[in-house]
């Protein structure tokens, strides 16, 4: 057991090197988690979606209870703009583990990509439910106002709620000061955009398409 963990750790490490993965699951006889780990690999690493569906269903078909699976199918099913397959896949990762913050910030997600307003709420504020600190969750609610209610003042709210809870991030900061930066320069008030916009840039924001269409994002 301790080598199955040392292989999955390192190929986690380096995001860069299969053999890892391809060890672990040579090794673990079975082990629901090793075949998740290939599929993030696939998933994450190296953007092979077909890749790391076909290692998710193993890990899932393992461990039917494994909610780890379920939620990155759901994942790739989003950004692939298969939306009633990914509530599907997320659903099960909310069934199997309903404790799964994650799991409901994703399947918000999907609802809000469908611009349902209020279903996307709903799910948000579970989530916050289940962790009030969560800043993505946060982040999003701002995102809900922004971009499908042009309710600027509650999204600001938002915002800065997701930048002041203790679990805000480096990258999550990044991205609320992006946004703060798009509402900002959606009211002209461009002093203010471009303060927080060089917040963003600082912390590493790097899609100049969507600065340039002032786009917001997750």
């Amino acid at each position: 057991e301790d080598g199955i963990r040392d292989y999955k750790v390192t190929g986690v490490q380096t995001c860069a090197l299969p053999i890892y993965y391809y060890k672990a699951v040579e090794v673990s006889k079975g082990d629901d988690w090793a075949y998740n780990s290939m599929g993030v690999f696939f998933h994450n690493g190296i953007h092979d979606y077909d890749s790391a569906k076909y290692y998710y269903r193993i890990a899932m078909s393992i461990n039917p209870k494994f909610h780890l699976p379920y939620n990155n199918l759901g994942v790739i099913y989003t950004a692939e703009n298969r939306y009633d397959s990914a509530k599907f896949y997320l659903r099960g990762a909310i069934a199997v583990a309903p404790w799964f913050q994650w799991g409901y910030k994703n399947y918000a997600w999907v609802f809000h990509l469908e611009q349902n307003f209020d279903s996307a709420y709903y799910y948000y504020n579970i989530t916050l439910n289940i962790n009030k600190q969560n800043a993505y969750a946060l982040n999003n609610i701002g995102l809900l106002y922004n971009d499908l209610k042009k309710q600027y003042d509650s999204a600001m709210v938002y915002y800065n709620k997701a930048l002041q809870v203790s679990t805000a991030t480096w990258h999550s900061n990044m991205i609320v000061n992006y946004n703060i930066a798009c509402t900002y320069s959606l009211l002209e008030k461009k002093d203010l955009a471009l303060v927080h916009l060089e917040k963003s840039l600082s912390l590493g924001w790097k899609d100049e398409k969507s600065i340039k269409d002032r786009k917001s994002t997750r």
